[in-house]
């Protein structure tokens, strides 16, 4: 603890907590950096989240061996109370701790419970050998015993290869050895940033960027303000001596506001950063709708840049087109990096539907496709591009091309609406026996669509097919009984 105030003196780039200065140093030893993690429930609540951490994450640290652990912890309350007792309260105390510590990980803080239970197991273990070659007239205690080394040779055995057991069933999901995700994530966040940016993060992928970015000097240019931090003097030291420029408010807030407004605080000093600055500085900000809500955004890598107000539309449009999603060799070495990439891949192509750049925004979605070709917002968004695109030369009069377009449109994602323009392009084109098998597909797929059905009825009706017009009237009466439609046309079809 000694060496914190003496570091922290050095001004280090991260200097959580201030604890060079008295408060910050108290604060620091007391973890109140983590305060509004502590939940105030009732007894009866904490008391249900104790319980449910040793029925569910507990156990699964143990596997089979939790039950003779627990066993062998009460075991010491008759052989050895003294550290029984000490065991009891340091267990009692970490499960109070833990029951009110609301955080997703919370199996993490049980640590000291492992290691109890860890230590009870080999006690029972030696209670057992104890029983076995200790107590007297013990069979195989006795020296001329014939079973007494074969027994004493498998009872090591067994007892040393015991802990094997739950390490074979855990080590696939704690074997680190070849993961680089988390690295590989960092750099994913990162290498595709402009230079010379700011860019505003959040959330535990600090550490990772912190790492990446002032050990390794990564993209060493940028400049990291982390969101969670905006209330402290040590970031707001930080950014006075790299950034002075920064238009926000670096006032402190008073020691004594609550956990939830200085999470207030935070929050709108963040997003005063991105307001009054985005228009003199390429400013970077994590994908969340609750922060970035009313901004021009632009997505870059898994990032988004903050768009000034004073930058042009077209402007705006080139740095949607240009933005860079190139995070190989990264995204090959770790596969979940793709869910990203994709994620980002869409946001553009969104964005570029949004300003009517079809074409463009067509490329992002098969972008994103590739990545996963089962993902349904891509599949869905592709089909919808190209559905804009068949529209806009089917009202040009381009009939070729908005027919391939609608196709394309069907191709993808089975697109109703482009099923139903087809036929009237179709249509258009005098060619009934294309309109029909469109709509006919069209109906497979949604056997109720009143304006397929009325359409449908009536190419049958103007071509003369009146055996087919007939039985589609029949079936819009059965959906719909008072259809005006239906009952004009079977009573013409009847006159005849």
């Amino acid at each position: 603890w000694a060496y914190l105030p003496i570091r922290s003196s050095a001004h280090p780039y991260v200097n959580w907590g201030d604890p060079d200065k008295l408060n910050g140093f108290i604060d620091y030893l007391t973890a109140k950096g983590y305060a509004h993690y502590f939940e105030k429930s009732s007894i009866l609540d904490h008391f249900k989240r104790a319980f449910s951490h040793w029925m569910s994450h507990i156990p699964k640290q143990f596997l089979l061996l939790f039950l003779p652990s627990i066993l062998s912890f009460f075991l010491l309350f008759f052989k050895k109370r003294g550290i029984f007792v000490f065991f009891l309260l340091i267990l009692l105390v970490n499960m109070i701790h833990c029951s009110h510590y609301n955080i997703p990980n919370v199996w993490d803080y049980y640590i000291p419970t492992y290691i109890i239970l860890s230590i009870s197991l080999g006690f029972l273990i030696s209670f057992i050998f104890s029983l076995l070659f200790r107590t007297p007239h013990s069979a195989f205690r006795t020296p001329h015993s014939a079973l007494r080394i074969p027994l004493l040779s498998i009872t090591l055995i067994f007892f040393l290869l015991l802990p094997l057991y739950p390490f074979s069933k855990n080590i696939k999901s704690r074997n680190m050895s070849r993961d680089y995700s988390y690295y590989d994530e960092g750099m994913g966040y990162l290498k595709p940033l402009k230079k010379n940016a700011i860019f505003l993060t959040k959330g535990d992928i600090c550490f990772v960027l912190w790492y990446l970015h002032y050990v390794e000097n990564v993209t060493a240019d940028i400049f990291l303000i982390n969101g969670t931090f905006l209330h402290t003097f040590w970031l707001i030291s930080e950014i006075n001596k790299h950034h002075p420029e920064l238009v926000f408010d670096r006032s402190l807030p008073d020691k004594r506001v609550s956990s939830l407004e200085l999470a207030n605080i935070r929050f709108e000093k963040y997003r005063e950063i991105m307001d009054k600055n985005a228009s003199t500085h390429i400013v970077y900000t994590p994908f969340s709708e609750e922060i970035t809500k009313g901004f021009r955004l632009a997505p870059e890598g898994f990032v988004q840049r903050v768009i000034g107000k004073e930058i042009s539309q077209d402007e705006y449009i080139k740095i949607v087109k240009n933005a860079n999603f190139n995070v190989f060799p990264y995204q090959g070495r770790s596969k979940g990096l793709m869910n990203n990439v994709k994620k980002g891949y869409i946001s553009q192509g969104v964005l570029l539907s949004e300003l009517s750049m079809y074409s463009d925004a067509i490329i992002s979605f098969k972008n994103a496709n590739k990545l996963d070709p089962k993902d349904n917002e891509a599949k869905t968004s592709l089909s919808k591009c190209y559905y804009n695109l068949a529209l806009e030369f089917d009202q040009k009069g381009s009939l070729q091309d908005a027919e391939n377009y609608y196709k394309e449109a069907i191709k993808v994602d089975n697109m109703l609406d482009a099923y139903f323009n087809l036929g009237l392009l179709y249509h258009k084109k005098q060619n009934p026996k294309m309109t029909i098998h469109y709509w006919r597909a069209l109906l497979k797929l949604d056997p109720k669509n009143i304006k397929t059905l009325e359409n449908l009825a009536t190419v049958y009706y103007n071509t003369g097919n009146f055996k087919d017009a007939k039985l589609t009237c029949k079936r819009i009466l059965e959906f719909f009984p008072n259809n005006n439609l239906a009952n004009q046309m079977l009573l013409a079809i009847g006159g005849r």
